[in-house]
């Protein structure tokens, strides 16, 4: 199993999901040429399909992967006694081994650019090995990825109870739509106040340090 670098684990796996999520083939046509080459097209829709619609799958995903001196690696043995099957596991391994080097791919793309903003250098990552239609879909997940970001850092504020909710007018400021605005107060809806304050709690400790 390739490593993954970071230390915030649920950013690790997250961003791994999003990756197999995102790159997944949609036809069989199209399994030779996928970034999963090597993984039967059946395989792959098992996959997507299971991470889609099956919140437990995640949460044993996510509760397989050990940590050592800041890098995460999956736990196929552990992964099996959570409740997937030896075939799920090793299936979830395959991809996230492949996940791993994309990682690395896409965190080696990213640049800034005249303005000091971080850009996506689709040539760059061609040039690691992505193909040009892989490099476009990188782009868009870079996109949406800011966008998620902005709305984490300055959006997300504590209500009079003390939870964690989206300011709908901030939000709107950075450019959210009403109707994307329903979808992370749905996501957020999902996701226990605890990790929520926790990430908030953290996202203000980097602006701070970035001030």
């Amino acid at each position: 199993m390739k490593k993954f670098l970071s230390k915030s684990l649920s950013s690790v796996v997250f961003f791994a999901l999003a990756i197999i999520l995102t790159f997944t083939t949609v036809a069989p046509g199209q399994a030779n040429a996928a970034t999963f080459k090597g993984i039967p097209f059946e395989q792959q829709q098992i996959i997507k399909e299971l991470l889609e619609k099956n919140e437990r799958v995640i949460n044993i995903l996510i509760n397989s992967f050990v940590e050592e001196d800041n890098n995460y690696t999956f736990d196929v043995k552990k992964a099996v006694e959570l409740g997937l099957t030896e075939e799920e596991a090793a299936t979830a391994e395959k991809f996230l081994d492949r996940a791993a080097v994309l990682t690395i791919v896409f965190s080696e793309s990213i640049t800034k650019n005249e303005k000091g903003k971080l850009v996506f250098d689709a040539a760059k990552a061609v040039e690691l090995g992505l193909t040009k239609e892989e490099a476009a879909k990188f782009e868009k997940l870079f996109k949406s990825v800011i966008r998620i970001a902005d709305l984490a850092g300055d959006a997300l504020v504590l209500d009079k109870k003390g939870k964690v909710v989206i300011d709908s007018k901030i939000a709107k400021g950075l450019g959210f739509s009403s109707t994307e605005l329903l979808v992370f107060n749905q996501m957020l809806k999902k996701i226990p106040q605890e990790q929520l304050k926790t990430f908030y709690d953290a996202v203000q400790i980097a602006k701070e340090k970035l001030s």
